[in-house]
């Protein structure tokens, strides 16, 4: 009938909302007496005292919850109203929080046997509903007049600012955020993980596609939800659970960083791995103070040592650390990233493979050496040189952040000595790039930047 109420009347009693209520009903089953009637409390559908007993037999007391704990004592004075007056329970308003809030709040809507619904379906600049609509500059400009900030716009510049929106919330221009979606759905029944991004080694890893799951079980975040207090989220961006994600200044990135890490919190990422090989890393951070230390664990073990990130100069002032030796094996795996400490943001890691090294064909071994990529960062044609001991089957290729190749360069039989390769990458948009150079099946891997 109404939607969260909000009278203070004398005493706090609600008498006067309930008597609107029972005079709405009579009028309405004086036509209808089939269709359920839903009855909201006071103050924002939280407050039914002086709601009761009920007056109709088909009513349900609709309650709304937001920003507090998911246990029975925040639920309990409606169980007590349920089983008082064997009268449905309805959750009609929720949301506005973490995934992992949705998570819980959902669980315990289904331990209780109350239905659910979520508020809303699409909102402007937003990350916690399923639907995003992005707000157009023009609608930012009368936000901003109206909030003080700017002069007036013309009256069809303000008409048009408010139409445009109205047509960007149609579906197909909306952002489908599918790991709000995930926590609906999917969280409440199960800890299992499940991909949020494409991650292939070699290739670049973007620390903000960690798996979509559980806290505690995709990742670990101090501060993952609103019961009331604080703020949950410092970056408000890409995604809607408890890791913090801001708005990358980095080249090249996915558009976002991961920021505000604390110690004690890690990510978790289901990679693949396409050729066992011993990997490199390049760790892409910034660091103000410097202090951030992480560690890499692969599956159930800890690769490497632990990684210290000395200050980059500022928190969008970004550096590179490498780290070699790691090893991986082909196929699925489970990757981590543990902060020991915090104090720094996270932009990426980027695992190339094959390094200068000794092999054998045949029962004999060979030599080979593979310099790096020149000019690097390329605009159009890159050298690639490498040097053999001995007859060798050579295959260059280029592939992009998702491992499709993009481009086959050399493919056949070469001769002892020094080898010069000219790649045209001209008709290829800017972005990372990797040179696979396979050397009587090594896999070699070279990172090439194309920024035209």
């Amino acid at each position: 009938m109404l939607n969260e109420p909000r009278w203070d009347f004398p005493g706090g009693d609600n008498k006067p909302l309930r008597d609107l209520y029972v005079r709405i009903t009579r009028a309405i089953r004086s036509i209808d007496t089939n269709h359920i009637i839903y009855i909201e409390g006071n103050q924002y559908a939280t407050d039914f005292t002086g709601l009761t007993p009920p007056w109709d037999p088909k009513m349900v007391y609709s309650f709304h919850k937001y920003w507090n704990q998911n246990d029975q004592s925040s639920i309990q004075n409606y169980l007590k109203l349920r089983s008082a007056y064997n009268i449905p329970l309805w959750l009609g308003e929720s949301g506005e929080n973490s995934n992992q809030w949705y998570v819980d709040c959902i669980k315990l809507m289904q331990q209780s046997e109350i239905g659910w619904s979520w508020w809303t379906l699409k909102k402007f600049n937003t990350i916690n509903s399923p639907l995003n609509v992005v707000e157009t500059p023009e609608y930012r400009q009368l936000l901003d007049y109206w909030n003080g900030r700017s002069s007036p716009p013309s009256t069809d510049a303000a008409y048009n600012a408010l139409l445009e929106m109205a047509l960007k919330s149609h579906f197909r221009d909306c952002v489908f955020q599918k790991d709000v979606i995930d926590a609906m759905m999917r969280q409440p029944y199960t800890y299992a993980t499940l991909p949020f991004a494409e991650n292939v080694i070699p290739g670049i890893i973007y620390a903000d596609n960690y798996d979509m799951g559980n806290d505690r079980y995709a990742y670990l975040d101090s501060v993952y939800q609103n019961i009331g207090g604080s703020p949950w989220n410092n970056g408000w961006s890409y995604r809607n659970d408890g890791v913090d994600l801001e708005p990358c200044l980095d080249h090249p990135s996915n558009g976002y960083d991961v920021g505000w890490i604390s110690g004690g919190e890690w990510l978790k990422y289901t990679v693949s791995v396409v050729k066992a090989d011993t990997y490199s890393v390049d760790i892409r951070y910034s660091s103000a103070n410097g202090g951030g230390k992480l560690v890499i664990q692969m599956d159930n073990s800890i690769v490497g040592n632990v990684i210290s990130l000395p200050k980059s100069g500022g928190l969008q002032s970004w550096a590179t650390i490498t780290v070699n030796g790691f090893y991986l094996t082909e196929g699925a795996h489970a990757l981590r990233l543990f902060f020991i400490t915090g104090g720094f943001n996270l932009n990426y890691l980027m695992f190339s493979s094959g390094v200068n090294g000794i092999s054998q064909v045949n029962g004999r071994d060979f030599k080979y050496e593979v310099d790096n990529i020149f000019p690097n960062p390329s605009s159009s044609s890159s050298v690639i040189k490498y040097t053999l001991s001995s007859t060798s089957h050579v295959e260059i290729e280029f592939f992009d952040i998702l491992g499709q190749v993009v481009a086959k360069v050399f493919s056949g039989e070469e001769n002892p000595g020094e080898h010069t390769v000219i790649a045209n990458m001209g008709g290829f948009p800017s972005g990372i790039y990797f040179c696979r150079i396979l050397i009587n099946g090594r896999i070699n891997t070279r990172k090439l930047f194309l920024i035209k």
